[in-house]
């Protein structure tokens, strides 16, 4: 009977580090990176450089549009928004797993804002 709770502890054991590497494998380290931009111009033009390297142009959005990618730490990203306007600003941000990681802003007529940088 003296091995019985030795036993019991060794399954528990066990069974925490089948869990655990089971979770370990199907983790990738991705991080969610957020690109919105927003102010108060009416419209913007968007340049976006996702963590994939890949850049993608977006024209005539309104205040508060925002794209989502998976990246890695170390990838470079990139953001700039442009107020189509002739009054207004324009404010850019990039977020990593829901912390801001990088804004600028600019205000008049046309005003370009932008951002750029490696993942954290």
């Amino acid at each position: 009977m003296e091995n019985k709770p030795m036993y019991s502890l060794m399954r528990k054991l066990l069974l925490f580090f089948l869990i655990a590497l089971f979770v370990s494998c199907f983790s990738d380290g991705g991080r969610i990176i957020l690109f919105e931009v927003t102010g108060s111009a009416t419209s913007f033009d968007v340049t976006i450089t996702k963590p994939d390297g890949n850049s993608t142009q977006y024209n005539s959005v309104v205040s508060g549009a925002s794209w989502e990618f998976k990246g890695f730490p170390g990838d470079y990203v990139y953001m700039s928004g442009k107020n189509r306007t002739n009054q207004g600003n324009v404010e850019v941000s990039i977020s990593v797993d829901g912390a801001t990681f990088m804004t600028d802003d600019s205000s008049g007529a046309y005003a370009l804002a932008s951002v750029h940088g490696n993942l954290p």
